[in-house]
């Protein structure tokens, strides 16, 4: 094998490696905007849920039972809504950089 044929070999190589970082980067990338949109779809969700509880919250009674289970639903879904926040506020993180030209370290 000649010089020419090894640098050949160590492009093609390079070449790959930076194809399967690619690939790599744009697979996270269309799971990352498919879970934002999930994510969105559930803060959706939480909002009407928040809302109808407000609304019977305004309509019974402080000395209702009901009342007590009414606040507790509103709590778990402020507390998923807040995880929703979080979920969406990684998403928009640079925690995922673009591939550069560089070798990946193995």
């Amino acid at each position: 094998m000649g010089v020419s044929d090894l640098q050949t070999s160590q492009q093609h190589t390079t070449l790959s490696e930076s194809e399967e970082r690619y690939r790599d980067y744009f697979e996270n990338a269309k799971d990352a905007i498919y879970l934002a949109g999930v994510a969105h779809d559930f803060n959706n969700m939480l909002t009407a849920i928040i809302g109808y509880t407000d609304l019977s919250l305004r309509k019974v009674e402080h000395e209702n039972p009901i009342r007590r289970n009414l606040e507790e639903t509103r709590k778990a879904a402020e507390r998923a809504a807040s995880l929703v926040r979080q979920l969406l506020a990684f998403r928009s993180t640079p925690c995922q950089q673009k591939p550069s030209g560089q070798p990946r370290q193995k």
